[in-house]
């Protein structure tokens, strides 16, 4: 991770670069939440 970790308006942009990287996590997350 290069960027800070409490770096918060890098995250939407970590997301908007690399969405392979975050959408299993969601996908994840939405399944757990049923």
């Amino acid at each position: 991770f290069a960027e800070p970790l409490d770096a918060s308006p890098s995250l939407p942009y970590l997301i908007f670069w690399n969405p392979a990287k975050f959408l299993p996590l969601f996908y994840e997350a939405a399944h757990m939440a049923q």
